[in-house]
């Protein structure tokens, strides 16, 4: 650096000192700028979209599977298990009345198993999504049952108040979330969805699947047998 013959040469000493000082500083600050973020092991949470999505496929599917089982049910209940034809109309049974809620309790614990299984739904494992504690461990029976049971009121009327739950959630979480303690996390991004299913997710969403098939089946047997 050239001297000035203005100033002493302690002043000289001052700003050499700064302009070394300044060019670490310059060099710092643009590695902390430009420095990636440290990795982290725990999955990104679900977006409110694809945790509706999900919902929606499960809600579809359900009654797909439910009424096919149902009209399965009901030619079984009708040409094999009846003494004599209905003539079109449904026998009245004891039980007839209470074969609805029978339906959806069935419905609901095939969806608790399916997540206390696998920690996914079908939907869940088209949407890449898996239920886990707040600590990011496998949920328990107890916590699927809570959240199976909060459907009842969360999903009617296009699932409008789960939607409204996880809307001003900070972490996405419906009302079965909460008071289960459990969040909805995406898979690992560097895995496709095939790789990050294991045997235990498929068999709990195909067996969600099973125990809606036979609810509907069972709830076509009970309305139209008339023996």
């Amino acid at each position: 650096m050239r001297r000035s013959p203005f100033l002493p040469w302690y002043a000289h000493a001052a700003v050499g000192i700064l302009a070394a000082d300044s060019g670490t500083v310059v060099a710092t600050v643009a590695d902390l700028a430009w420095s990636a973020p440290a990795p982290t092991d725990e999955p990104p949470l679900a977006t409110v979209p694809a945790r509706y999505g999900a919902m929606t496929v499960d809600s579809i599917l359900t009654i797909a599977v439910g009424l096919a089982g149902g009209f399965a049910g009901m030619y079984v209940g009708i040409f094999f298990l009846s003494d004599e034809p209905t003539g079109g109309r449904m026998p009245v049974r004891p039980y007839a009345s209470g074969a609805p809620f029978v339906y959806w309790a069935i419905v609901l614990v095939a969806h608790a198993l399916a997540e206390a299984l696998g920690g996914a739904t079908v939907g869940k494992l088209l949407f890449g999504l898996r239920v886990r504690t707040m600590s990011g461990q496998p949920i328990a029976s107890w916590q699927a049952l809570v959240r199976a049971a909060t459907l009842v009121i969360e999903l009617p009327i296009f699932g409008i108040v789960a939607l409204a739950f996880m809307v001003q959630s900070k972490r996405c979480q419906r009302l079965g979330d909460r008071l289960a303690g459990t969040l909805v996390v995406k898979t690992c991004p560097s895995e496709s969805r095939v790789a990050a299913t294991d045997k235990r997710v498929v068999l709990g969403a195909s067996l969600g699947v099973v125990g809606v098939m036979a609810a509907g089946l069972w709830l076509g047997v009970a309305l139209f047998t008339s023996r």
